[in-house]
């Protein structure tokens, strides 16, 4: 680790663990400067080339990345703290009017269109990776399994996505994925707010209820 990483890690000061499981660590920190909140993240190496892409868009339905490390063969993300509630508790006993679900929609569309732009995937559009700030405001978070595409080969050496709302292709390792995948998760999610169901397709291709 070279002076200015670490420097710039020493500044926050761990609080709690917000998640820890095997795509990596999230932990609620605070900057010993400012006093404000943030967001520490610990993965795999291999997330660092989409966090350093992420971290050059500024959009207003997407948690801010505010830098990305490689240490000890980890990726290490400073993003920005979000106080809202996750869409999943706030559809949880009932789900949402059409023009609110509308609404909502847009706002995850926007933030797609600008990820898509830098040709990332996000790959796990659903509820609990979204997040609703205090004002209302849409944020798409969880970055951990995205990936860049890659003209020609674009397949996976694992099956990742969350079930409901996983794109046909995602469970195929061969199956090529683009920005496609996210619309799909994006409809199903859609689908779940307008609903109340997931969206789910049998072997044969036919809907099945939720």
């Amino acid at each position: 680790m070279d002076i200015k990483t670490e420097y710039y890690i020493s500044r926050y000061e761990e609080l709690s663990v917000l998640s820890d499981t095997e795509k990596g660590k999230t932990v609620l920190v605070k900057n010993t400067d400012t006093g404000e909140l943030a967001v520490k993240k610990t993965m795999e190496s291999g997330a660092s080339k989409v966090y350093n892409r992420l971290k050059t868009i500024n959009n207003q339905n997407m948690a801010k990345v505010y830098d990305c490390f490689t240490i000890d063969e980890n990726c290490v993300v400073f993003e920005e703290y979000i106080n809202g509630k996750r869409l999943d508790s706030i559809i949880a006993n009932s789900p949402l009017n059409s023009s609110q679900a509308v609404q909502y929609e847009m706002q995850l569309c926007n933030a797609l269109s600008d990820v898509h732009k830098m040709g990332i995937i996000h790959r796990d559009i659903h509820p609990k990776n979204i997040i609703v700030t205090n004002d209302g405001v849409l944020k798409l978070i969880d970055f951990d399994i995205a990936r860049q595409e890659k003209n020609g080969a674009s397949k996976d050496t694992q099956l990742w996505g969350t079930a409901g709302y996983a794109a046909p292709e995602q469970y195929d390792k061969n199956a090529v994925k683009d920005a496609w995948t996210d619309i799909y998760g994006a409809g199903a999610a859609i689908y779940r707010l307008v609903s109340g169901k997931t969206y789910r397709k049998n072997l044969s291709g036919n809907r099945v209820p939720g």
